[in-house]
């Protein structure tokens, strides 16, 4: 390799290196702000989610008689969810499926997407339907789909995902919204997403969390006394029960997504300063070589 090859290569591996760290330091200011958002949310998710589990449990032989109750082994599945979503019982399809697989809108974040992505081809048949919130899970199961024709897209594509969109208000009517609709078409029996939960920095999980139906595993501590009837306090609060599932998952993806790419910019610049050290060296020897083949060839023209 020439020394104009070898000069030409440094630079544009320091220029590589800049945006990586450029992008490793707009990740981590990024990480900062989210995890903001997710400590602020947290107590207003678990608190919603005790006062529904504690109406459905402990009022689950109150409701309206005329109401059919679904039952499965060992679980409680709240019938008010089905009412207050215009669901009826003998139309809604006992097979069909719905997964909602969060993702990244944006590449460079390792593995982040693919692990997803796999985690999804592992639990679709052809009785399962796909919604993908992210662009990158949406485009690589759509090349999957092209491949083995195994996953089904839904036809409105992908639902955008980015840091602008934490807001609650944008999350229920860009995001929760949508579920909502689709669950409420009675095509699906069981809704269920896809995402990976953030436990520390080096620790990101990829977890698969029921939407619907909405299941009561275990008994809840009675904590609040309530006045109205049960199946009108579920009614009211179940959209926000499920809203705040959603917007949880929405946290914790945007989060583990932010560490992959911080993590994978930083083993990227690393990696470029490493180069740069090889190259830097075949350099200077190339033109030490060069100096020494021209000094040689003045003192040969001067004997």
């Amino acid at each position: 390799m020439s020394l104009g090859d070898l000069k030409r290569r440094i630079t544009t591996i320091k220029n590589t290196s800049k945006i990586t760290k450029a992008m490793s330091l707009i990740s981590a200011a990024q990480l900062s702000q989210i995890k903001h958002l997710s400590r602020s949310f947290n107590p207003y998710k678990e608190l919603i989610e005790k006062i529904t589990s504690e109406i459905a449990y402990e009022n689950r032989n109150r409701f309206d008689q005329d109401l059919e109750f679904i039952t499965l082994p060992n679980e409680i599945v709240v019938e008010s969810a089905r009412k207050f979503l215009s669901l009826n019982a003998n139309h809604i399809s006992d097979t069909r499926k719905l997964i909602v697989i969060i993702t990244s809108e944006k590449g460079l974040c390792g593995s982040f997407n693919s692990s997803a992505v796999s985690r999804v081809l592992d639990l679709v048949d052809h009785q399962t339907d796909i919604l993908c919130i992210g662009k990158k899970g949406y485009e690589m199961l759509l090349r999957q789909q092209r491949l083995d024709k195994k996953p089904n897209i839904l036809k409105n594509h992908y639902i955008e995902l980015n840091l602008k969109q934490t807001h609650p208000k944008i999350v229920m009517g860009q995001i929760t919204k949508p579920i909502l609709q689709l669950i409420a078409s009675n095509a699906y029996s069981d809704v269920k997403i896809v995402y990976t939960e953030f436990i520390s920095m080096l620790k990101q999980e990829l977890v698969v969390k029921s939407l619907f139906p909405l299941i009561i595993e275990h008994k809840p501590e009675n904590t609040f006394d309530f006045d109205s009837k049960p199946i009108t306090m579920l009614q009211n609060i179940i959209p926000q029960y499920l809203h705040s599932i959603i917007h949880s998952c929405i946290l914790h993806s945007l989060q583990s997504e932010t560490v992959k790419r911080m993590v994978t910019m930083d083993s990227s610049s690393k990696n470029s300063q490493e180069m740069l050290n090889d190259l830097s060296l075949q350099y200077n020897r190339a033109r030490q070589t060069k100096v020494t083949m021209e000094l040689i060839e003045v003192i040969s023209g001067m004997q």
